[in-house]
């Protein structure tokens, strides 16, 4: 009886048949090179991040500013020139001005007025600052009336006052800065005279004022 055998290269050909699907399944797909490692692009167009309060850039007020400027008095006889500075004080709505004029100086009808007011600034967060007050204070004319009605050019008398005041105020568009310009027209009414005081009316002062905060 006679023995078939499989020819050697019929054996190695089926061996690599059979192999080939094991390899497939152990080895898989090869991995791309780097992709282990993932890559995480942000993007940040559309995150700005904290933004500043429009308030604080736009409306930075301050606590005290300074003021100065030109005025003028208005009263039933006359017109004449003069200067003011004060201080208004306060950040809020509600605060305090305390001011110094000088009006007519060097003439027998010069006076001049110390005042201290309250205040309301309408203003909120505008530009545009409309402000009322109102106080008392002192005034001093530069002349003074002798008991035989003629009039003292070497000395003077004491007024109590009241004062009311309206007035609107541009802040200046600075950076950073409590800058302003104001128009005022603020009305004296004479209450208390001193014995040797001149008959002196009421009267109005116009004052264009610059003021700076601090």
């Amino acid at each position: 009886m006679k023995t078939h055998t499989l020819a050697p290269p019929a054996v190695l050909v089926g061996m690599a048949l059979l192999a080939a699907p094991a390899i497939a399944r152990a080895d898989g797909f090869a991995t791309p090179p780097g992709d282990d490692e993932v890559a995480v692009v942000r993007d940040d167009r559309f995150d700005p991040g904290p933004l500043p309060s429009r308030f604080e850039e736009e409306d930075p007020r301050s606590i005290i500013r300074l003021l100065v400027g030109p005025s003028a008095k208005f009263d039933a006889e006359s017109a004449a020139p003069g200067l003011l500075v004060g201080a208004d004080l306060g950040k809020g709505p509600a605060g305090v001005r305390l001011s110094a004029a000088w009006m007519n100086v060097g003439t027998d009808h010069g006076i001049s007025q110390y005042t201290a007011e309250l205040t309301l600034d309408f203003g909120g967060r505008s530009r545009i600052r409309p402000v009322v007050g109102a106080g008392g204070g002192y005034a001093r004319t530069s002349s003074s009336m002798n008991d035989d009605g003629t009039l003292d050019p070497d000395d003077g008398a004491n007024l109590g006052i009241g004062v009311v005041r309206g007035g609107i105020g541009y802040r200046l568009p600075l950076r950073e800065a409590d800058a302003r310009v104001q128009l005022d027209l603020t009305g004296a009414f004479p209450a208390i005279r001193a014995d040797n005081a001149p008959d002196v009316t009421p009267w109005a002062m116009a004052s264009l004022t610059v003021g700076v905060g601090f």
